[in-house]
């Protein structure tokens, strides 16, 4: 990539770089909600949308050009709002940060919410069979807020025959969790061959 090769040539160090949702699924099962479970789809709501990202057998789904776990564009409804991406009923417009400050303590605006997001994850679990899904921000904050709504709903809309088993957490190292993810992937060439990598002089 050109930004890692820039840093590389500017600090004359070896530099990586990835996208922020894989480095949060990273950190969660590393050291968080999704330790030593190897298939997990993981959800993250933000200010800038929804991020996604999935581990398939304890590898990182990064697709053929680098997009897999776009989960915030994965359509929810055909005649939603217009997405920032040019197409309309995107999971992030219909359910953001936004919709959830404006939903309140009402109940009904928060089930609505947690129907939708309950939607996703069915449809999540049609794709990748995930033995845990994993939510953070303030998909983790509705997660709290309407547990049962959404353990039930993905139940009756999910596929798979023992639905009962689907696994719903959430992320559970907060902010630090990017952080964490970054420093595992930096970390990663020396854990995995530490006499093979030349110590250098800072």
């Amino acid at each position: 990539m050109r930004l890692a090769t820039a840093l590389q040539e500017a600090l004359d160090l070896p530099a990586t770089v990835g996208n922020d949702a894989n480095l949060g699924l990273r950190a969660e099962w590393s050291y968080g909600a999704a330790r030593g479970v190897d298939t997990v789809v993981y959800l993250n709501g933000s200010a800038s949308g929804i991020g996604g990202a999935a581990l398939i057998g304890g590898r990182m789904l990064r697709g053929g050009r680098g997009y897999g776990g776009e989960f915030g564009h994965m359509m929810i409804r055909s005649d939603g709002e217009r997405c920032s991406c040019g197409r309309a009923g995107c999971l992030e417009t219909e359910l953001n940060a936004e919709r959830l400050d404006a939903a309140g303590h009402e109940a009904s605006a928060l089930d609505a919410l947690a129907g939708i997001l309950a939607a996703a994850i069915a449809n999540l679990e049609v794709a990748f069979d995930p033995d845990l899904v994993v939510l953070g921000g303030y998909l983790g904050a509705l997660y709290d807020e309407r547990r049962a709504a959404i353990e039930t709903g993905v139940r009756d809309l999910a596929f798979r025959p023992d639905a009962e088993d689907v696994a719903i957490a959430r992320a559970a190292l907060g902010g630090n969790r990017l952080l964490i993810g970054a420093a595992e992937r930096a970390f990663a060439p020396l854990l995995a061959d530490p006499a093979g990598v030349a110590l250098r002089a800072l």
